[in-house]
């Protein structure tokens, strides 16, 4: 009776070792259709340059710096062929105004408990808020079209996914037209900061120290976001320009 009470629970234990395979190491991706996300239909979408088309979008919930990503395709045996092939990538700070990243061409998934998916587009500290990623094809041809999961590094944050830190930062005045006055509240210390457009552009650029004026007098009216990193936080103050 111990032997094969040790019997069963060796099995059991075994069952388990073998479901965690596709399921608890960091990069490798279950086979269960329940893990997938897929769209058989065409809807509008967020970005009103492109019209009806097949679709997923993420909201990070604030803008962050974006580093390098990560994509799993469907993985489920009888889906493979409709994991995603080709793709288009587009992000945005407000989810109005959309700059295309690139197109991707994904592998397809293998139908195996070892698969681990494989490097997606590197955003290189592009600042957004929102990704969008467009699908255009998948393996098979026709049809239904999904991938498996996606994950996105963010730079210059901690590990927790802190959000980008703007209360520290004062900006003045704010409407513009001319200057505008940054206090950290590190009077000491410089910092490299980027003046973006709201589809994350670099439109100017320089170094500052608190309580410095930025000269703004050639922007054109609009919104833009100045920013700038520490090496522990990144920041970034949405402020406006006013022309008369």
């Amino acid at each position: 009776m111990d032997v094969l009470r040790i019997c069963v629970i060796s099995w059991v234990l075994l069952w388990l070792a073998l479901d965690c395979i596709g399921q608890c190491h960091d990069y490798r991706y279950n086979t269960s259709e329940s893990s997938n996300w897929m769209t058989c239909g065409f809807t509008q979408s967020p970005n009103p340059d492109i019209g009806l088309s097949k679709w997923v979008q993420y909201d990070l919930g604030s803008p962050l710096l974006i580093g390098e990503s990560w994509i799993w395709n469907i993985n489920s045996p009888d889906q493979l062929g409709r994991g995603v092939n080709e793709l288009e990538v587009y992000y945005s700070l407000d989810g109005n105004q959309y700059t295309m990243l690139g197109s991707y061409s994904i592998g397809q998934g293998n139908g195996s408990a070892y698969y681990e998916g494989e490097d997606g587009p590197d955003f290189a500290g592009i600042a957004a808020r929102y990704i969008l990623l467009t699908l255009v094809s998948n393996h098979e041809g026709t049809g239904c079209i999904g991938l498996g999961e996606v994950t996105f590094e963010t730079l210059g944050i901690p590990s927790s996914a802190q959000e980008i830190v703007s209360e520290d930062l004062l900006l003045f005045p704010n409407p513009s037209s001319q200057s505008i006055t940054i206090l950290t509240g590190q009077d000491d210390l410089s910092y490299d900061y980027q003046i973006l457009n709201t589809v994350s552009a670099s439109i100017l650029s320089g170094k500052f120290s608190s309580g410095d004026e930025i000269d703004i007098s050639v922007l054109p009216q609009g919104m833009y976001y100045f920013h700038f990193r520490t090496s522990t936080q990144v920041f970034l103050q949405k402020f406006s320009v006013i022309r008369e």
